[in-house]
């Protein structure tokens, strides 16, 4: 990935001729001298795509406001919303300086216009893209029970974001008016809730709008919908793996590829790395990641736009551009969680100068499935979610990694890695990570329903009766299911001296990166994966990934795999026996029908 990292003059003065409201004339890049360089600028490829750009690159010195509330951008033209004026900023030739005066709080883009709106006031105004003044009209909205926050303009209407406390509980609506009439032609409101999750709105194509909010399933996911502000519908169109909990974020609609582009910053030092992201809203398998680092936090405040080939972010006063041409060689992870390998994904790039793109299918784990079946090639790697990964090692989805020297003499010189990702002489992938489940420290000694006692004899059970690799099911008729069932329910917050199978487990957990066996670019995916098994291994300084590294073994004996006794698609009826028997009245004729049943059940999934 080539990165270059240069110095850009940030505008002192030009905060002063903005801010003040008073007449000044342009100013230009290079022009005074009371300009000071202050930021970098990190320039980029990304998300190669097959479009005809008319192509451009930003000057090599940007200038931006001090402070400014909001940017919007129109053609190469980046235009700042400061405390008395609008100012402008031409990317390509890096000219810049007030463009009008004004006393609006917010503004708005379409159509090749500017657009600012006072709230106290009603002042309307439009605007050339050279701030000659098009019209004035005047619509007061703004009352004792009602803010405006944000105004949209677009095919048909203005759009007014408001906050609407006429109620005991406030809530957010839409106001919508006709441009020509400015009549009042529809109210559309946001569902109201006990809880409010931010919502971030953002301009679209015709006479509806863009939102994004906190996923009501995940937190590190946001929901991208589209308002129709005609019809007052909202539907559903993308979910983005945007961390709402640690990081600011802000998006663009980019018409030119039909994708929305999120570009995130941690709230707070060693939060989640800077990311620029983006997600089709056509294509459901277009989801692309690029991930960066920045030198500091954000102000508080991001800002996104885009135009033809260039996307430009703006962050903590620092002005950012990648460019969608001639990206680098790249390999594409499916991943649910691939911030978690953030760290690893980073230096791996700047190391080599290959790109990581991460593909997230959400809960949608079919997806995956149906491309590896298919021989699918838009992907070279990919996390089985934890639960399913015997699935894909029992029917072999996925390349032999014993095929490649260099991995291969990797997990040749770690026993615990090469213990957890040997099956029938092959390697199934690089472990994410080698840790002990059976202690004390994952599950104490404390009364719960997985209190040490209960949890283990559960494990043990399953280590003593399933062996998921070979298809073995050693309880068919549910006699030794029957044990722990009756533990269970005599000692539902646990009893070390009681536990039926032992009072001990070495059970090692860890995941997998598999590689697509269709992978068109193995020879790059070859490289990430021994710069992951490295790093994982703590052969790289400073590099500590999230999950930890790999744990070391001195034997392997009475060592079991997580994966190999616990399959869920095998193990739920055993589960929902287990979970069940505090409700049943403890009699032995009744806890050892529900073992035969469950045993039943289980013998029949794993096909013995």
């Amino acid at each position: 990935m080539k990165r270059i990292i240069c110095l850009f003059a940030a505008m002192l003065l030009l905060l002063s001729g903005c801010a003040g409201g008073s007449g000044s004339a342009t100013v230009t890049r290079g022009g005074n001298d009371d300009f000071a360089a202050t930021g970098q600028k990190v320039e980029s490829s990304i998300f190669g795509r097959n479009i005809k750009y008319d192509a451009f690159t930003p000057a090599e010195n940007i200038a931006l406001p001090a402070d400014f509330a909001d940017m919007l951008q129109i053609g190469k033209t980046l235009y700042f919303l400061t405390d008395g004026a609008v100012c402008y900023l031409d990317i390509e030739s890096g000219e810049s300086g007030k463009l009008l005066d004004t006393d609006a709080k917010m503004f708005a883009a379409h159509g090749g216009s500017l657009y600012t709106y006072a709230p106290e006031s009603g002042g309307l105004c439009e605007y050339s893209a050279e701030g000659e003044r098009l019209s004035e009209k005047n619509l007061a909205i703004q009352g004792d029970n009602l803010t405006v926050e944000k105004m949209f303009v677009t095919d048909g209407f203005f759009s007014f974001v408001c906050w609407n406390r006429a109620e005991d509980t406030a809530f957010m609506q839409h106001r919508v008016f006709d441009r020509d009439t400015l009549e009042e032609v529809n109210t559309v409101d946001e569902k109201k809730s006990a809880s409010t999750t931010e919502r971030i709105f953002g301009a679209y194509k015709g006479n509806s709008i863009l939102k994004a909010e906190e996923s009501t399933m995940d937190s590190h996911c946001v929901d991208v919908a589209e308002i129709n502000l005609e019809t007052g519908k909202t539907s559903k169109l993308a979910q983005a793996s945007v961390d709402c909990i640690e990081s600011v974020y802000n998006f663009a609609y980019s018409p030119k590829t039909d994708t929305v582009i999120f570009f995130s910053a941690p709230i707070s030092e060693g939060g989640s790395a800077m990311e620029i992201s983006e997600y089709s809203l056509s294509d459901p398998d277009n989801i692309v990641h690029k991930r960066f680092y920045a030198d500091a936090p954000t102000d508080g405040k991001v800002f996104v736009s885009v135009h033809e080939n260039i996307v430009s972010a703006i962050s903590g006063g620092e002005y950012r551009y990648f460019d969608y041409l001639d990206p680098p060689e790249s390999i594409t992870l499916a991943c649910q969680r691939a911030e978690r390998y953030e760290d690893i994904i980073f230096a791996f790039e700047k190391e080599t100068g290959i790109m990581v793109r991460t593909v997230s299918y959400g809960l949608d784990i079919n997806r995956l499935d149906i491309k590896l079946m298919a021989g699918d090639t838009d992907f070279d790697l990919f996390e089985p979610v934890f639960l399913y990964q015997h699935k894909y090692f029992l029917s072999g989805m996925f390349e032999d990694l014993s095929k490649y020297d260099g991995i291969k003499r990797r997990l040749d010189g770690n026993l615990a890695a090469s213990y957890v990702s040997s099956l029938d002489g092959k390697y199934i992938g690089i472990p994410t990570d080698i840790r002990s489940m059976g202690t004390k420290e994952v599950y104490p000694e404390d009364g719960s329903m997985w209190t040490y006692s209960n949890a283990i004899s559960r494990f043990l059970y399953l280590a003593q009766n399933i062996d998921v690799a070979d298809g073995v099911y050693k309880d068919a008729d549910g006699k030794e299911l029957y044990k722990l069932l009756r533990y269970l329910y005599d000692n539902p917050s646990g009893n070390e001296s009681e536990m039926p199978f032992g009072k001990e487990i070495n059970l090692l957990s860890n995941g997998f990166i598999l590689m697509n066996p269709s992978s068109a670019h193995k020879d790059n995916s070859v490289k990430f994966l021994e710069y992951m098994f490295d790093a994982l291994n703590g052969d790289i300084p400073g590099i500590v990934p999230e999950s930890g590294q790999y744990m070391s073994l001195d034997s392997t004996d009475d060592i079991y795999l997580y994966w190999r006794i616990y399959a869920w698609d095998y193990v739920e009826p055993i589960y929902n026996a287990a979970n069940s028997v505090s409700q049943s009245d403890g009699k032995s004729s009744t806890l050892k029908s529900l073992a035969r049943e469950a045993a039943a059940e289980v013998a029949m999934r794993i096909g013995e």
